[in-house]
């Protein structure tokens, strides 16, 4: 493997089927590789894979593994785990020449596993993710970072290396690199009552992500053939702030078994292939325990960020006038049951004002609003508690500017008529 010109950083070891390792690295022809059987120092294989092949993608590594794989097909690899690059310091291979030419070249944060006699089992690159399976065949994925020598940051918990590896010794577990699997569907049950489902589709991954009771959170695609389905778990983790849960595998299965639908029903209804009716959603939000208008607001990604910015520009408010004269306004408005509400001392020992609407009320928004506003208040605690970000809270008020624009109110009917 040439080592010249090497973009730092890029690149990564592959342990296949727990026989063979394949090196990537990144250089200015393309990415470049080399192949070591686990018992032998020397290498098995060595070659380049052009630029021109690997296209104009920010992924090279794993678009140059999918390519490798796919030119390798007579020899089926049924495990797949990412390890770090320092594995491969006990070869002759780049890796060990770099240490005694160009050690700075090396990561020097690998996180490495031992057993409880301090015997080396295997190392991960930092923010690496590993897997423990326990007797009785439960599994659990966690995400690890380097801290020093010693220790490393597992999940949301510090352990100490020797510490961890007692840990695994009394629980009988078999702690490995997480393999990367070829499946194209699977569903986690991630800490904190997270659930996430991934499946492929044409070409990309979609996936949904629920909360609490399976309440729908988002729905999406990414377009990364090239990487895993546990790649894309990762990266849909990271970009939602849950890349230090727990991964615990479930089956789509167990879902769908739930409302009674079959598995290929619920990836399209994830995917948003077929649409689904009242009764059908009202009875898969009945078993969600959530309200069956929450599945109508899960967001749909194909439409721009900014499609309702510009329609509903946000109001300006510089005095209390301002305020008031906004409060006039809607309390004038026919379509809603507006009451206002005060309590003061001595009467009540607190001092509140505000705008009171019974959804039982005659106003023809009267339940709309009461149902907004719970959904509301349900989002703004999410954002306040860090559950949502502020991206995803903006990106609901969106959602229900959209859904509620055909919802005419009187007054402007009546206006218009004049």
């Amino acid at each position: 493997m040439k080592d010249d010109a090497v973009i730092k950083d890029n690149e990564a070891v592959y342990l296949l089927n727990e026989q063979t390792y394949l090196h990537l690295r990144e250089n200015l022809q393309g990415v470049g590789y080399e192949v070591f059987d686990k018992n032998s120092p020397l290498p098995v294989e060595e070659g380049q894979i052009p630029r021109e092949v690997l296209g104009n993608t920010q992924r090279r590594i794993e678009t140059a593994r999918a390519y490798y794989l796919a030119e390798h097909q007579d020899e089926p690899v049924g495990r797949i785990q990412n390890v770090a690059v320092t594995t491969l310091e006990k070869f002759r291979s780049g890796v060990r020449r770099r240490r005694n030419l160009a050690p700075r070249s090396l990561p020097d944060n690998d996180v490495r596993f031992i057993d409880p006699m301090y015997n080396e089992l295997f190392r991960v690159p930092d923010g690496g993710v590993v897997q423990m399976t326990y007797p009785d065949g439960h599994q659990r994925s966690e995400k690890v970072e380097y801290l020093d020598d010693y220790h490393m940051k597992i999940g949301s918990s510090v352990q100490h290396i020797c510490e961890f590896a007692e840990r695994m010794a009394r629980s009988h577990a078999i702690v490995e690199p997480e393999p990367l699997t070829q499946q194209e569907q699977r569903a986690w049950n991630l800490e904190y009552d997270y659930y996430l489902t991934v499946q492929a589709e044409d070409g990309s991954w979609d996936y949904a992500l629920y909360q609490g009771d399976c309440c729908l959170l988002e729905r999406g695609k990414i377009d990364a053939p090239e990487l895993m389905i546990e790649e894309v778990r990762d990266e849909i983790m990271y970009t939602h702030n849950l890349r230090n849960k727990d991964c615990i595998p479930l089956t789509q299965k167990e879902f769908a078994q739930r409302l009674g639908k079959s598995e290929r029903t619920i990836q399209k209804y994830e995917s948003g292939e077929i649409l689904l009716k009242i009764d059908v959603l009202k009875q898969i939000a009945n078993e969600l325990n959530v309200p069956w208008q929450e599945l109508l607001f899960a967001k749909d990604t194909n439409t721009p960020k900014d499609n309702t910015t510009a329609e509903y520009p946000a109001y300006e408010f510089h005095t209390m006038s301002d305020v008031i004269n906004a409060l006039f306004a809607i309390t004038e408005l026919t379509d809603f049951s507006f009451e206002l509400t005060n309590t003061k001392p001595p009467e009540s020992p607190e001092w509140t004002a505000g705008i009171k609407v019974n959804g039982k009320g005659n106003g023809k928004y009267d339940a709309d609003f009461c149902l907004f506003m719970e959904n509301w208040i349900e989002k703004k605690n999410m954002l306040q508690t860090g559950k949502i970000s502020k991206e995803k809270f903006d990106s609901w008020k969106s959602d229900m500017l959209a859904y509620y624009k055909d919802s005419r109110l009187d007054n402007e009917a009546d206006s218009k008529t004049e």
